[in-house]
């Protein structure tokens, strides 16, 4: 990789002195109810259009089959870091659907967004069903050399879920994955390493568990690369008030592993996946509160100021880093 010059965004940095102190909060969803159309069937909305109507889907298909509609379109409310609206990846029916509703998880210590995704099933069998949205977080030279991913989740019983998130230059991708299993077991999956099967379950069925992602670049080679030795360690129901006096439940690492970019302008993240497999009537998979941030704090207290403010804060990270940072690393 070579060295870049430094850039200065000097008038967006002077009209966003005054946010700093959100400024490494790169992405936040709480799927609020403010911000979505959250209305229920009983309310006139239901599995409808959110584009011409009261709605609770977060994605419609008016024939019910994948990529082949005359209407298909996802709700995309503006919330920080993500752009354009949610996209399916499967084909939904009114009996299976990302439901947004006026309910909230909670998790000690945690800030949260009065709403929630509901990822359901109420009748019928099938496989996974999934949804994306693209981030827009500024390009990789903001985040420094650690991440941290954070969400809540409930899983009724035989249930899977799974997480994934790219990153881009426009041409080429890296990405990494977690996905949990029925049974609990927790795999992850990163470009550059073999995907690795955690020996035990490590999560319970019926609560709502929050979980952090931790992701450093280039330490598990010893320092020998810049652009590999990427690691991801994953926390559940951590102790948000102390980062050190946690342990994390699973680590995914590689000398190789290369899913983190970081340092380089051409890079960002690209797209947040998220998936649920429902195979029977009943079952379901809640999602909520999920957050992007350059520091485990940053996870904890979710400002709710306008979206407008948290853009300005997150270009005062930008200049702040620019103006620090000269050379890249991935």
């Amino acid at each position: 990789m070579k060295t870049l010059a430094r850039h200065f965004l000097a008038p967006l940095c002077l009209s966003a002195t005054t946010l700093s102190s959100q400024a490494a909060l790169l992405a936040y969803d709480g799927f609020g109810s403010s911000v979505y159309k959250a209305v229920p069937s009983g309310s006139g909305g239901g599995f409808k259009d959110p584009s011409v109507g009261a709605s609770d889907a977060l994605y419609y298909d008016n024939d019910t089959v994948f990529n082949n509609a005359s209407t298909e379109i996802g709700q995309g409310p503006a919330v920080h870091g993500f752009t354009g609206n949610w996209k399916n990846t499967s084909n939904i029916s009114p009996t299976v659907y990302g439901r947004l509703e006026n309910s909230q998880l909670s998790y000690s210590g945690l800030t949260t967004t009065t709403g929630q995704l509901n990822l359901f099933r109420s009748s019928g069998s099938g496989g996974a069903k999934g949804f994306t949205r693209s981030l827009n977080v500024g390009p990789s030279t903001g985040f420094g050399s650690t991440l941290y991913i954070g969400g809540l989740i409930q899983r009724t019983s035989d249930t899977s879920f799974s997480l994934s998130i790219n990153t881009t230059d426009g041409t080429n991708t890296r990405s990494f994955s977690m996905a949990i299993a029925s049974d609990g077991l927790t795999t992850f999956n990163g470009t550059g390493v073999s995907a690795s099967t955690s020996g035990t379950s490590l999560w319970t069925a019926g609560a709502a568990e929050y979980f952090i992602l931790k992701l450093e670049n280039s330490v598990a080679d010893g320092g020998l690369s810049t652009t590999e030795g990427d690691r991801i360690s994953l926390y559940i129901n951590p102790d948000l008030s102390n980062e050190t006096g946690n342990l994390p439940a699973m680590v995914f690492d590689g000398a190789n592993a290369s899913f983190f970019v970081t340092g380089n302008a051409a890079w960002t993240l690209g797209e947040l996946n998220i998936s649920s497999g429902l195979t029977a009537a009943g079952q379901s998979v809640v999602f909520d509160e999920f957050a992007i941030g350059t520091t485990w704090n940053d996870l904890v207290t979710i400002p709710e100021p306008s979206s407008s403010l948290l853009i300005a804060g997150f270009l005062l990270t930008a200049c702040c880093r620019r103006t620090r940072r000269t050379s890249i690393s991935a």
